[in-house]
């Protein structure tokens, strides 16, 4: 189900999604903060997997931070869908700052051309990173 929703789902993009592990903390409104593994970012938004479910509704705000040696950013995003009972979450971006999208972007930059490489080898290529 997971692979059938992502080939859905990638014809509808705008931004083209890159593979990259860091870690990254959600936090909807009303609930407590849960650290999570980022999975793949675009310029567009993320998809996270998160330790325990939360029910998300579409277009609910949360809060996403991002953190990894290349880019640490705060955004407040949209949820767009969620996967797997509410483990994994796929947000687009609704407000970055400034010095976020310069990040986001540089780091983009790198991914596209291959420099930027996964922080932690424990979220890098089939590990969790809840551990």
């Amino acid at each position: 189900m997971y692979e059938e929703d992502q080939e859905e789902q990638r014809e509808k993009r705008l931004h083209k999604r890159y593979h990259y592990a860091a870690r990254a903390w959600v936090k909807p409104a009303g609930e407590q903060e849960q650290e999570g593994t980022l999975l793949d970012l675009s310029l567009g938004g993320c998809l996270i997997r998160i330790p325990n479910p939360v029910e998300f509704y579409t277009d609910t705000d949360i809060e996403v931070n991002l953190q990894s040696n290349y880019l640490a950013m705060r955004a407040i995003a949209s949820v767009r869908r969620y996967l797997e009972g509410g483990r994994v979450v796929g947000v687009s971006f609704e407000k970055l700052t400034p010095r976020g999208r310069k990040d986001l972007l540089a780091l983009i930059a790198d991914l596209e051309s291959g420099i930027a490489v996964p922080p932690n080898p424990n979220l890098a290529e089939g590990g969790s990173g809840l551990e």
